[in-house]
């Protein structure tokens, strides 16, 4: 449970308490009031919601950037490291427009995912 939530729970908990220790002090007058008294409660579980959401977008967004940022640099390395032979024939293939995947999956990328270098 993140603290938002232990939060919003820790609010509902203490509304009812205080609605069953009103009930045995003032009796049936207590239902208008627990009425009244709930209106804070949603509007704090409201904005507290909507604060959480942007914070997880925000945070969803910050690691897709980082994600994309550790892809570049992957690539900008393995493009650094190529002879001047294999990126001759890359940019051949690139301007040819004949892109095989299976030469390039059975060539570059290894089981997992990761580019490797295979002669």
């Amino acid at each position: 449970m993140n603290k938002i939530d232990s939060t919003i729970a820790f609010a509902w908990v203490a509304y009812l308490g205080v609605i069953v220790y009103l009930t045995g002090e003032i009796g049936a007058v207590v239902i208008p009031l627990a009425a009244i008294m709930m209106v804070p409660l949603i509007v704090l579980m409201s904005t507290l919601s909507k604060r959480d959401k942007k914070e997880s977008l925000a945070n969803m967004m910050t690691s897709s950037d980082e994600t994309e940022k550790r892809k570049r640099k992957r690539i900008d390395a393995m493009i650094r490291d190529m002879s001047d032979d294999e990126l001759y024939e890359l940019r051949q293939r690139l301007q040819d427009g004949s892109f095989d995947d299976e030469v390039f999956y059975d060539q570059v990328v290894g089981d997992d995912g990761e580019f490797v270098r295979r002669q």
